[in-house]
């Protein structure tokens, strides 16, 4: 299978500088009454899988998990849903999508979401909440809840029944966090019974849920255009910086695990009327964001840099979603003339 995108890049040069372009159960269960509350998360770092107790960090990586006794067990799809979300909210407004305060998107894939990045420094797009934004919410801190939810009409409706959340008290200025469960009712009060002991048999059924392959994708950045900016001049050169921007690989291939390889297949050269200034010196230095971490492709140095090149690579018997990025770094030769030179850059996924 094969997923790839492309990219359009943008540089721009001024008269001396290019200008441019084990899980964790808390230890408290908060009651919640939302009609479309389903399950709670369980919270695991993205890296080790290890619990994750007390504080965690505003940029730690964490994901969440359906099921303790099965990493594999994935969020079902409802039917009628377009888009998936993890989502920051006031507490009781988990239903209201107009209402969160930051998100970040998941594409649906057969056989359901594994792994969802649950971060906060992942939720990237604002929601409509106040405060509007996760850094917002960092600056504030306060009480809300964070999680998974999937809706249609464009992200303006909710699917009814399809809520995943838990309760979350960040701390105002680190945006520091701690995460407490939630669940639909509380348990009841036993009635005390009289003195004396009684025995009881048990017999419990045991299944084992079937494991079976969904999907690779790969999910493009959300703007078409990565640009490349800031310049200065480095030994007599022009030197501009910038990102790809965050895409997502989803590997949904819970029962064969065979692995995938993203490679930078091609790029072109940067164009500026009749004026071309190399592909080679584009420079691109991969790295992981989130997710289950890849292993990154040696950096391609600006001034030498060969395409296609090896972005980032998932071993065989690894499943579910990785966030990468890559930094770029553009030099344009002495002499260059002013103006917006543009390329295109594509990125493309194979299984292994």
């Amino acid at each position: 299978m094969t997923n790839n995108f492309g990219r359009a890049l943008a540089a721009s040069v001024g008269a001396f500088a290019l200008i441019g372009v084990g899980l964790s159960s808390a230890a408290a269960i908060d009651p919640v009454t939302d009609p479309n509350f389903q399950a709670t998360f369980h919270i695991a770092d993205a890296a080790t899988a290890e619990p994750v107790t007390g504080s965690i960090g505003f940029e730690q990586l964490v994901v969440g998990i359906l099921d303790l006794s099965d990493y594999n067990i994935t969020y079902p799809i409802p039917a009628g849903a377009t888009a998936g979300w993890v989502f920051v909210s006031p507490q009781g407004s988990e239903s209201t999508p107009s209402a969160w305060n930051a998100k970040s998107f998941q594409g649906l894939t057969p056989g359901g979401l594994l792994l969802p990045n649950v971060s906060l420094t992942n939720q990237v797009t604002a929601g409509g909440g106040t405060p509007n934004g996760i850094n917002a919410v960092k600056a504030a801190g306060g009480n809300y809840s964070i999680g998974l939810a999937f809706t249609k009409d464009n992200g303006i409706n909710l699917i009814p029944n399809s809520l995943y959340f838990g309760h979350i008290a960040v701390t105002s200025g680190t945006g520091a966090w701690t995460y407490t469960e939630t669940s639909g009712g509380s348990t009841p009060t036993p009635t005390p019974s009289a003195p004396g002991t009684a025995t009881q048999n048990l017999a419990a059924d045991v299944t084992v849920p079937a494991v079976v392959d969904g999907l690779l994708a790969l999910a493009a950045p959300a703007s078409t255009t990565s640009t490349i900016g800031g310049a200065t001049i480095v030994n007599g050169k022009s030197t501009s910086t910038g990102t790809l921007g965050n895409f997502q690989v989803q590997d949904g291939r819970a029962a064969s695990k065979p692995g995938w390889t993203l490679t930078t297949s091609s790029v072109g050269d940067f164009v500026n009327g009749a004026t071309i200034i190399g592909k080679q010196n584009l420079g691109l230095a991969p790295k992981n964001v989130g997710g289950a971490p890849a292993v990154l492709g040696a950096p391609q140095v600006a001034g030498s840099a060969t395409y296609p090149s090896l972005l980032a690579q998932m071993a065989a018997g690894t499943a579910g979603s990785s966030t990468l990025d890559a930094d770029l770094t553009f030099v344009a030769p002495a002499g260059s003339p002013a103006g917006t030179y543009t390329s295109t850059l594509t990125v493309t996924l194979v299984s292994q």
